[in-house]
């Protein structure tokens, strides 16, 4: 994968620790990651990096891994958790022919400390959805960077996938 060019897209938004983000991401093996529109990255909370194979590059072209992203997430404590709450929604458009449709599978494979984090599947309006909820209540302060992967299985082998990881801050507060 280091020897992959990729290209990285910043979203707009406001964040109060961007470096965080881009710190993490820049100790990945996707260090070749170019942050387009830098003076920007301070109003960001999403850095997405898409592969993209130089030719002959066997080992890139075989690595399931399309996409890297990191995103920023800061969620009160909860005063009365009752029920889970959903914080994030991974969107997956679904193709038109359905007999050719890959089979999304989503998972949390890392920093579910507590296991605090479910992900969930839904169908909503053509798309499939990944949910992830905090099931758990989380006293903050707290900070943990949940790994998710977004796995598109076609004949039970992973076609591609597609990373996502979430910098969740939990803060002291309620509100």
């Amino acid at each position: 994968m280091g020897r992959s060019k990729l290209r990285s897209f910043v979203g707009h938004s406001h964040i109060e620790s961007p470096s965080i983000a881009l710190s993490s991401l820049m100790n990945t093996d996707w260090v070749l990651c170019e942050v387009l529109e830098l003076v920007r990255l301070e109003k960001t909370d999403t850095i997405r990096c898409i592969k993209s194979c130089r030719p002959n590059d066997v080992n890139c072209v075989l690595d399931p891994v399309h996409t890297i992203s990191h995103t920023v997430i800061s969620l009160p404590t909860f005063r009365e958790f009752t029920r889970p709450e959903e914080i994030i929604f991974l969107r997956a458009i679904t193709p038109t022919y359905p007999a050719n449709q890959a089979d999304i599978i989503f998972d949390i494979t890392e920093g579910n400390l507590r296991d605090s984090f479910d992900i969930i599947k839904r169908y909503m309006d053509g798309m499939t959805v990944g949910v992830v909820r905090q099931v758990r209540p989380i006293v903050g302060p707290f900070h943990a960077i949940l790994k998710l992967e977004m796995n598109y299985v076609m004949g039970g082998v992973v076609s591609h996938r597609n990373i996502v990881n979430v910098h969740i801050f939990v803060s002291e507060y309620w509100f």
